[in-house]
């Protein structure tokens, strides 16, 4: 069992996803990467795409529609964007 993490998707209109994750795969301007627990502190962008949510062996994915800030903490993960 993976040790899960705090993830929000934060838009202009308010948080649009607020969930509890083993993981989280998405490009950035550096390439691909996938967070998990306890992750280092980063930030980058994230780059307009496919997002793949890792929960209990299953994925799955939604769509990033512009490039945004992505936030790593240890024990939580954020995306702020402002949608076309």
């Amino acid at each position: 069992m993976m040790v899960k993490f705090h993830f929000k998707f934060v838009t202009e209109a308010g948080v649009e996803r607020d969930q509890e994750i083993d993981g989280l795969n998405l490009m950035t301007e550096a390439g691909e990467i996938t967070v998990l627990a306890h992750h280092r502190p980063l930030i980058a962008v994230a780059q307009k795409g496919k997002i793949k949510i890792l929960n209990q062996n299953q994925a799955e994915s939604f769509e990033l529609k512009a490039d945004s800030i992505l936030e790593v903490r240890p024990d939580e993960v954020k995306i702020l964007t402002i949608e076309p």
